[in-house]
C-alpha cells in the first residue's frame, strides 16, 4: 500500500488474482472496480519520534518505504533531521510506480533517496540501446529519469545496497541525542540480517556516543563456512571480533548460561507439557482433588469449559480449565443456566397439559362460547390423492389478494397457477362493501382472461346463445379462503364478526361475505361458483391429505409460524353443539374442526409462567387471551428471548455484554450496547435470531456474535456472551417445541387413531404398516426452519404413555404448503361433489342439455328441501 489517504496500491502481476487484474488493467484502462479492503494488521512505530531514518526496501515494498516517509516527512519537526530512502529493485523503469510520491518525498529537502539495480552490467545495457559501458550509472539515470523527479537527490548504484555501511554510517554521522530508526518492508536479505543488526547496532551506537570515535576496526579473513550457512555481514564480524568490552557489559561464564537456559527448558516443560500427561502423572506435580461424579448431560459441539459449565448441571474439573477459576465466568454461567431452568417443561408438566386440552376439546365439541372454540367447518371429507379437475382459490388475507387455478392430476400432484395484486387502500376504508367485492370480482374476471381465456370465451358465447347458463362442467368452483373473524353456518357460508389488519368497511358487519363475492361475480357473468368458505389451517389439513403418500388421510393440519391454529377430523356424531336441523352433510361421519387452540388453558391452569410471560402479556394487545399461543408462536418467542436476557442486562450481578476490561473478552475489546439497541424496545428481538443462534455451529460463535453486532448493536459480544444467549435461546425454543407436542397428542389420543393404549405399550414391532400410519401436516416457519423443532415435539410424545415410543413410530408429520391456494381448491372440490351427489353428467350434444336441465332440476329441488 503506497498511501491511505487516498489509499493507493502498487501491484506486482504474477500469477492468478493479479493476472487477471492486470489483463483488466490492460483491456480497460481506468475503469473502477468495488473493492473490499481488510487490515492492515499488526503496528508500525510512528517514525516522526526518529532524528534519523533509514528504510531499505526491495522492488514493491518501497510502497512499505513511501508511506512511513510520507508520514515522516508531514509530521516529523527539525530542520536537523534526517530520512534515507535505500531502494533495491531489478529494473530502473521500477521508478514510475511511485514516480509521483517520489517527487512529492523529494520537495522535503530532509529526504534521500539511494536505488540500487541489481540487473547485471549487460542486462541494464540492453534496457537502453545508447549506454555506454564506462557511464552506465549516468545513463541509466538519463533514460528513465522523469523531468518531475530531481535527478540531483536520486542516487543510482548498480548491485545490491551494502546494508552494513549504510548502518555504519548512520551510526557514526548521527549525535549522542539522536533516536535512530532502522526499518526494512520484510523482504529479501535486508529483512534476514536487520533482526541481527539490533544488539550489535546499539553497542556500536553506545560506543560511538561515549568515546565520539569508533575504534579501529581490522578486518580479519573470512573463516570458512559450511554450504547453505547465511554470510555474516562484515559489520558483525567486526564487531564479534572485536576484544573490546563496554563498562557495562557483564560477561556470564559458559556454565551460568548454560544453567539458566536449563532453568527455562524446565519451565517451558512444567507449562506446556505437564497438562498432556496422565493424570497419575500429574499428581505427582499437582495436589489431588476429588474425583467428579459422572454427568448426563450431552456432550458439546466443540469442547469448551465455559460451554460445558452451561449445559451440564454440575461442571467438570479441568486442571488447566481458565473458566472455571474465574468468578466472572461462573456468575454469567450460573445466570444463563438459572434463566434457562425457567423454561424447563417436564415430562410430567407435558402429561397434565395433554389430560387439560383433551378436556377443552370435549368442551368446545358440547357447547358455544367455550376456552376452546373447536368450530364446525361444515367439510365432511379429506382427498386422498387420486382427486382431478380443475378449481379455483382466492386468498383475502391482508392487504394482498390472491388468485389461483390449480390442476389436480389424480397422483397427488398439481399444477398452480397464481395472480396477486394489492388492495387499494381506499378500498379497505371504502363505504360500502360492494365497492371492495366488485373489485375482488374484477380481478378474478382478469385472472380468466389471462389464464384461462378459451374456457372464459366459451363460457361467454354460451351465455348468448338460446340454451342461456352453461351446465355445471363449464363453471369454476372457487374456494374463498377469507382470514378474518366469520361465524360459519354452512360450508359456504359465514358472517363477518369483525374487520381488523387495517380494513374497516361498517356495511359489511354481519354479512355472508361468500354471498357478497358471488353477487358481483354473477354481474360480471363469471362461470365460477363460491363453493367454500376456508380457514387457511383446515386448508392445510387438505393439501397434505392430498400430497402425502400412502393410503391413509391426513388427521391433523396444524399451522407453528407467526402464530399457532390446529384443525382435525372429528366424529361427527362428538359435535354435538351442531344440533339437529344443521345444514350437514353427514354421509362420512366426519367433519373437519377448526380447533382455534391458540387460546389453550387461558385460565393458566396447567400452562408454564415465567416472569417473562406474564410482562409479555400484560404489555400485549390482547392481555389474558391467546395464552397458549404466546408461548408457542414466532410472533412471541423473540419478545420472551428479549425480556429474558434484559433482565440478565439490568442485573449488575450478572456480566452479560459486560467487562471490566479488554483481558476478560476473547477479541480483547470491551462489550458495548448501543443507546438505541433493538435489545432496548418491546418486539425489538425477531424471532428468526432463536433460529440462528440455536443452529450455531460456527467456531467462538462466530455467527451469532455477529448477528447480535449487524442486527442489534451489540458489539465485540464474546464467546461467553454468546454461549449464554444461545442456552436460554435454545431452552425457550424447546419448551415451544414440547408445548406444540401437547396439542398434536391430544387430537390423536382423542380420536383413538393409535387404537388401545394398551395394545400400544405391549407391541414391540419396531416396523410401522402403512394403514397404521397416522399423518400429521404441519406448515410455518418455525416447524420448517427452527433447528431440531420435530425431534422436541417426537421426545415429548415418547413421554406421554398412551402414545410411548411404538405410538410416536407410527405418527408422520410432514410439511404441507400453501394451504390458502391448494388446500382451498380441494375444499372446493369436496363442496362441489357433496353439492353434485358425485353425479356423472354427459359431455354434450341433446343428452348434454337434457343432462344439465335435470341437474338443474335436481338441484334447485334439493335446495327448496
Amino acid at each position: 500500500m503506497l498511501s491511505r489517504d487516498p489509499v493507493e496500491f502498487v501491484v506486482v502481476a504474477r500469477n492468478g488474482f493479479t493476472k487477471k487484474l492486470y489483463e483488466r488493467a490492460c483491456a480497460e484502462p481506468g475503469t473502477r472496480l468495488r473493492v473490499a479492503v481488510e487490515g492492515p494488521y499488526g503496528a508500525v512505530p510512528s517514525a516522526k519520534a526518529f532524528d534519523r531514518v533509514v528504510i531499505f526496501a526491495g522492488g514493491s515494498g518501497a510502497t512499505f518505504a513511501f508511506a512511513l516517509a510520507t508520514e515522516w516527512s508531514r509530521s516529523a519537526t527539525g530542520a536537523d533531521k534526517r530520512l534515507e530512502i535505500v531502494w533495491s529493485m531489478r529494473d530502473v523503469a521500477c521508478l514510475q510506480w511511485c514516480e509521483k510520491k517520489l517527487a512529492m518525498l523529494l520537495t522535503d529537502s530532509r529526504v534521500t533517496v539511494t536505488v540500487h539495480v541489481t540487473q547485471s552490467r549487460q542486462a541494464k545495457a540492453s534496457l537502453v540501446d545508447t549506454i555506454p559501458t564506462d557511464s552506465v550509472d549516468r545513463d541509466i539515470e538519463k533514460a528513465v529519469m522523469s523531468p518531475s523527479l530531481p535527478s540531483s537527490r536520486i542516487a543510482i548504484e548498480t548491485g545490491r545496497p551494502d546494508v552494513n555501511a549504510v548502518v555504519k554510517a548512520v551510526v557514526e554521522t548521527s549525535e549522542s541525542t539522536d533516536r535512530v530508526l532502522v526499518a526494512a518492508d520484510g523482504q529479501g536479505l535486508i529483512h534476514q540480517h536487520l533482526p541481527s543488526l539490533a544488539l550489535p547496532l546499539f553497542k556500536l551506537a553506545v560506543r560511538h556516543h561515549r568515546s565520539h570515535s569508533l575504534p579501529s576496526l581490522s578486518r580479519p579473513p573470512s573463516p570458512t563456512r559450511p554450504t547453505g550457512q547465511a554470510e555474516e555481514l562484515p559489520f558483525l564480524r567486526e564487531l564479534h571480533k572485536s576484544q573490546r568490552r563496554f563498562p557495562f557489559t557483564v560477561d556470564l561464564p559458559f556454565p551460568t548460561t548454560a544453567l539458566l537456559g536449563l532453568l527455562l527448558l524446565l519451565v517451558l516443560l512444567v507449562q506446556f507439557l505437564l497438562p498432556q500427561l496422565p493424570l497419575p502423572y500429574q499428581n505427582l506435580f499437582l495436589r489431588s482433588y476429588p474425583k467428579p461424579a459422572p454427568l448426563s448431560c450431552p456432550p458439546a459441539p466443540t469442547y469448551n469449559p465455559f460451554i460445558q459449565d452451561l449445559y451440564c448441571r454440575v461442571p467438570v474439573y479441568k486442571p488447566s480449565s481458565i473458566y472455571n477459576k474465574s468468578p466472572r465466568s461462573m456468575a454469567l454461567a450460573a445466570a444463563a443456566q438459572r434463566v434457562a431452568l425457567e423454561f424447563e417443561y417436564s415430562a410430567q408438566d407435558v402429561n397434565r397439559g395433554v389430560y387439560e386440552f383433551i378436556r377443552e376439546m370435549d368442551e368446545g365439541l358440547s357447547k358455544q362460547g367455550a376456552t376452546m372454540s373447536q368450530i364446525p367447518t361444515y367439510v365432511t371429507a379429506v382427498p386422498n390423492g387420486t382427486e382431478k379437475g380443475l378449481y379455483m382459490a382466492v386468498d383475502l388475507g391482508g392487504t394482498n389478494f390472491r388468485v389461483c387455478s390449480i390442476q389436480l392430476h389424480g397422483n397427488s400432484t398439481f399444477s398452480l397457477t397464481q395472480s396477486k395484486v394489492a388492495i387499494p387502500k381506499e378500498l379497505m376504508v371504502a363505504k360500502t362493501s360492494r365497492e371492495l367485492f366488485a373489485f375482488l370480482a374484477k380481478q378474478i374476471q382478469k385472472f380468466l382472461q389471462q389464464h384461462h381465456g378459451e374456457h372464459y370465451n366459451a363460457h361467454v358465447e354460451r351465455r348468448a346463445s338460446v340454451f342461456g347458463p352453461p351446465h355445471d362442467e363449464q363453471i369454476f368452483s372457487l374456494g374463498f379462503t377469507f382470514s378474518f373473524p366469520v361465524q360459519q353456518s354452512g360450508i359456504n357460508k359465514g358472517t363477518l364478526i369483525r374487520w381488523t389488519k387495517g380494513f374497516d368497511i361498517h356495511d359489511t358487519i354481519g354479512k355472508d361475505v361468500c354471498a357478497l363475492l358471488q353477487t358481483e361475480i354473477d354481474r360480471l357473468g363469471l362461470p365460477v361458483r363460491v363453493a367454500a368458505l376456508v380457514n387457511d389451517t383446515v386448508g392445510t389439513l387438505m393439501a397434505r391429505s392430498y400430497t402425502s403418500p400412502g393410503k391413509t388421510g391426513t388427521l391433523l393440519g396444524a399451522i407453528f409460524g407467526t402464530g399457532t391454529n390446529g384443525a382435525y377430523v372429528e366424529k361427527l356424531d362428538k359435535v354435538t353443539k351442531l344440533g339437529k336441523g344443521a345444514d350437514v352433510d353427514n354421509s362420512t361421519g366426519e367433519m373437519i374442526i377448526n380447533s382455534e387452540w391458540g387460546s389453550f388453558d387461558n385460565h393458566l391452569s396447567v400452562l408454564p409462567d415465567t416472569p417473562y410471560d406474564h410482562s409479555l402479556d400484560a404489555e400485549s394487545n390482547n392481555p389474558g387471551i391467546q395464552m397458549f399461543e404466546k408461548r408457542i408462536s414466532g410472533m412471541f418467542l423473540g419478545e420472551i428471548l428479549r425480556r429474558a436476557l434484559m433482565s440478565l442486562v439490568d442485573d449488575k450481578s450478572v456480566p452479560l455484554f459486560s467487562d471490566e476490561h479488554s483481558n476478560q473478552n476473547d477479541v480483547h475489546s470491551t462489550t458495548n450496547i448501543d443507546s438505541d439497541s433493538p435489545l432496548r424496545k418491546q418486539w425489538g428481538l425477531d424471532t428468526s435470531f432463536l433460529s440462528i443462534t440455536s443452529g450455531d455451529s460456527s467456531a467462538g460463535l462466530k455467527v451469532t456474535r455477529q448477528t447480535l453486532d449487524n442486527d442489534y448493536g451489540i458489539s465485540a459480544a464474546s464467546a461467553e456472551d454468546a454461549e449464554a444467549v444461545r442456552l436460554i435461546a435454545a431452552a425457550i425454543g424447546k419448551r415451544a417445541a414440547r408445548l406444540s407436542a401437547v396439542a398434536i397428542a391430544a387430537v390423536v389420543i382423542s380420536t383413538g387413531k393409535l387404537g388401545d393404549p394398551q395394545d400400544i405399550a405391549t407391541t414391540s414391532n419396531t416396523e410401522v404398516n402403512e394403514d397404521d400410519v397416522v399423518d400429521v401436516g404441519v406448515d410455518g416457519s418455525l416447524v420448517e426452519f427452527y433447528p431440531n423443532f420435530e425431534e422436541y415435539i417426537r421426545e415429548a410424545l415418547r413421554e406421554i404413555p398412551e402414545i410411548g415410543a411404538q405410538g410416536e413410530k407410527r405418527i408422520r408429520i410432514g410439511i404441507a404448503k400453501d394451504g390458502s391456494g391448494v388446500g382451498a381448491a380441494l375444499i372446493a372440490l369436496v363442496a362441489d361433489k357433496a353439492m353434485k351427489g358425485d353425479v356423472t353428467r354427459p359431455a354434450g350434444g341433446v343428452e348434454g342439455f337434457l343432462g344439465s336441465l335435470w341437474s338443474a332440476l335436481n338441484r334447485n329441488l334439493r335446495v327448496m328441501v
